[in-house]
């Protein structure tokens, strides 16, 4: 039994051999073109376009060459059919998935926090275009789908509520990643007492450094529901004060005049000490219980620096007092 013999071409006067031609160049266009993009490994959508199209051409080409060459009123015809209809299904479903992934990754270079989770969000979109494509491929087949909905739907809770916890940081950390309350290099402080410079966002947690250098890993559900104090969110720069007690019986000008020269020349001297507005000394709150109170104002160029800059302060401060010969006192002790 003769399986391929020549058919006429159904576009009227175009000659056989010009068909035949047509549909060989197109294997070879498509080789061609899979071949040259393969050695450019970087992504982008133009790469993924001509990837599609080289593996197209062939696929065109192989049609053409079934219809010329198979009758169509022959079992292989039809079985030929059908293996167009799952190819081109599958090299749908890769198209898709193709330029899916690309987009996240063009996101995950223009965003850090979305570059933490680039490999499960990409995991994800692969596995719903294939479940979709799945869906779609049976129902073309005419393979009845509502049994099977229905167990993906049961399947699909029963797994959402063991791993509910799980999900609940998941899409936490979808939620960060969208609102972008925080990001990668913020200090931040929430309400139930973590702080620290966030380090990243992934899938599950948030991960931040504390001022002791400690990592503290915070669970997304937990950053999501907090109240967060981004201290990097538009001006970094942070105020803060000094509080000096000194003891009674001195002269209160005298000590406000040191202290002012004090914060006037660490300017320029402390890292991470703002020149403006400059750094003031002030009598306040003033007269405590057991101690005449100072307060050193000064405005610090991030939170990273509070730590160091204050302690240099303190330091400038108790020695030049001492050089005065005034007394200090610890607060809250006589």
């Amino acid at each position: 039994m003769v399986l391929f013999q020549l058919q006429s071409t159904p576009w009227g006067n175009i000659p056989l051999w010009a068909v035949l031609l047509l549909a060989g160049s197109l294997l070879i266009a498509g080789t061609v073109l899979v071949l040259l993009v393969r050695r450019h490994q970087k992504p982008s959508f133009l790469r993924d376009f001509i990837l599609i199209l080289g593996l197209a051409l062939p696929l065109l080409g192989g049609a053409l060459f079934w219809e010329i060459l198979l009758p169509s009123s022959s079992p292989e015809h039809a079985r030929g059919r059908l293996i167009l209809i799952l190819v081109t299904w599958a090299l749908s479903v890769y198209a898709l998935s193709r330029f899916s992934v690309t987009a996240i990754r063009w996101w995950a270079e223009r965003s850090e926090p979305i570059k933490s989770s680039e490999v499960t969000l990409a995991r994800l979109v692969r596995l719903g275009i294939l479940v979709l494509g799945l869906l779609v491929i049976l129902d073309v087949l005419q393979v009845p789908i509502t049994p099977l909905l229905t167990t993906l739907g049961i399947g699909s809770l029963a797994i959402a509520l063991a791993l509910q916890d799980t999900l609940s940081n998941f899409f936490a950390g979808l939620y960060l990643l969208a609102d972008r309350p925080l990001g990668v290099g913020d200090y931040v402080k929430l309400n139930s007492g973590e702080e620290g410079v966030v380090l990243g966002i992934g899938w599950r947690s948030t991960h931040l450094r504390s001022s002791a250098e400690n990592i503290v890993i915070v669970p997304n559900a937990k950053v999501a529901q907090a109240s967060i104090t981004n201290f990097d969110l538009g001006n970094r720069r942070i105020v803060t004060t000094i509080r000096i007690p000194v003891a009674y019986g001195q002269d209160p000008r005298r000590i406000l005049a040191s202290l002012q020269a004090v914060a006037q020349a660490a300017v320029g001297q402390i890292a991470g000490l703002a020149d403006t507005p400059p750094p003031s000394a002030s009598f306040d709150p003033g007269f405590g219980d057991l101690a005449l109170e100072f307060t050193i104002t000064c405005t610090l160029q991030s939170r990273e620096v509070e730590t160091s800059v204050k302690s240099e302060l303190r330091q400038r401060a108790a020695r030049r007092l001492s050089e005065e010969h005034i007394e200090l006192i610890r607060s809250g002790h006589p």
